[in-house]
């Protein structure tokens, strides 16, 4: 077993003045599937990640052979990298701030004892049950994944290696309609407990539903229209434009246009927003972060005014506050400040409701392209693939194609109708409702 805290003192001996390892256990076990199983994978991975400072020259690598030859090499290969880097001007040290957050639920022992025949049994009610909508609608492809891990962290200040298990299940669905023409749908699901948080029947049979209605989607009209982003829509948008424009290092790096911007109101007073990564039910929570500085809950946004930015230790020094326990990592890169789990609080309308209130518009329920809108100045961009026209505060016709453009703290602040009591957690770690918007324009 790697031990992070021996390899910690021996970067040190080597001529680190400061040195940081985690070490990432990974097991996944995924099943993937069309309309029989086609391929399974049970994998166990073990990997290891160094970072050292020599003075202020900053290095660092991700090692995947963790043979005790390759991590002695590793440790030698990453002194040198340091020493013949430039130095970072901003470099603060590591953390020095310890300590584990009680989360509960971000490790169900149901999840354990999972076996391959309960997998098969939930592919198979999944696919059965898309059949039973309509003799033309199969599955093109899907997968269902369960992942567990153990991850262990230290550094020079630590004094002790600080550890955290989690597991989740997760995975996605794509149905396709061959009628007179053809429709395609997919979702995901994701969540900790299979029994409490995944309906396979009930989910199953929604998307074969969207499946056969988008087989006779009309082209989207051009013009100006209330929207209803559907909250897996809302939470992309979400992560695409707000959760960079809160992050210091977007904030220091001049990136984000809420820069002074605490204290003002960006978005309706109806609008609040906090990341909380806290919640162990929620995909993003843990413990403590990847510098393991505790998790917590913080408040970003409160009745539309923005309340503070979302910290790791290096961006916390260089901007004179504390670390909000953000910081996110991958193999063989730094840690950057990002959101744990960003929550758009839920308004007070059932969706029937928020439909009703918008009365003619577009609810919109899947796009791609958003991920190419701007942080920067807060403008949104994306192409609808499946919509559905508001007509007399009812949902009428399928929809397909078009641009949708506005600005998220334009729209938010100045042309917010409102939200969803019912909200959705996303693979990206946002939970999100259904959010109502008008004056966003299509082309």
């Amino acid at each position: 077993m790697i031990d992070v805290m021996e390899i910690v003192r021996k970067l040190e001996r080597k001529g680190a003045s400061e040195a940081e390892v985690i070490m990432w256990r990974n097991r996944r076990f995924r099943v993937s599937f069309s309309e029989e199983i086609s391929d399974i994978i049970d994998l166990e991975l073990i990997s290891v990640s160094l970072r050292v400072a020599v003075n202020k020259k900053i290095a660092v690598i991700g090692v995947e052979d963790i043979s005790s030859e390759n991590i002695e090499r590793k440790i030698e290969e990453i002194i040198r990298i340091a020493r013949a880097s430039s130095e970072d001007p901003y470099w603060g040290g590591l953390n020095t701030v310890f300590g584990k957050t009680v989360v509960e639920e971000i490790y169900n022992k149901e999840l354990d004892e999972v076996s391959y025949d309960d997998v098969r049994d939930i592919i198979r009610t999944m696919v059965d049950n898309v059949h039973d909508v309509h003799p033309k609608v199969s599955v093109s492809r899907g997968s269902f994944n369960i992942l567990r891990t153990e991850y262990n962290y230290a550094n020079s200040y630590s004094n002790e290696i600080l550890k955290r298990f989690e597991n989740s299940f997760g995975g996605y669905i794509w149905v396709r309609a061959d009628v007179d023409n053809i429709g395609t749908f997919s979702d995901f699901f994701i969540g900790r407990s299979i029994k409490k948080d995944f309906d396979p029947a009930y989910f199953s049979r929604k998307v074969a539903e969207r499946s056969l209605e988008f087989s006779r989607a009309r082209k989207t009209t051009t013009g100006k229209y209330k929207i209803i982003f559907e909250n897996s829509v809302a939470g992309s948008i979400l992560t695409s434009v707000f959760s960079p424009a809160v992050s210091a290092e977007t904030i220091f790096r001049k990136r984000s246009p809420l820069i002074d911007k605490i204290g003002t109101q960006i978005f309706d007073d109806k609008i609040s927003i906090v990341d909380n990564g806290t919640i162990g039910r929620y995909i993003g929570a843990r413990e403590f972060d990847d510098e393991g500085h505790p998790t917590q809950r913080t408040i970003l946004v409160e009745k539309g005014i923005l309340k503070t930015y979302l910290y790791d230790s290096y961006y916390a020094k260089l901007l004179n506050t504390r670390s909000t326990g953000n910081a996110w990592r991958g193999l063989a890169s730094s840690p950057r400040p990002s959101h744990n789990v960003l929550i758009f609080e839920p308004g007070d309308l059932e969706i029937n409701d928020l439909i009703k209130e918008v009365g003619r518009g577009i609810y919109v329920v899947r796009v791609i392209g958003e991920w190419l809108s701007n942080p920067v100045s807060g403008y949104v961009q994306a192409t609808i693939t499946h919509a559905y026209e508001i007509e007399n505060g009812e949902i009428r016709e399928p929809l397909k194609g078009g641009t949708l453009t506005m600005n998220l703290y334009e729209n938010l602040k100045r042309s917010f109708i409102g939200a969803s009591k019912e909200t959705r957690a996303t693979p990206a770690r946002i939970v999100a409702p259904s959010i109502a918007v008008d004056n966003v324009s299509i082309s």
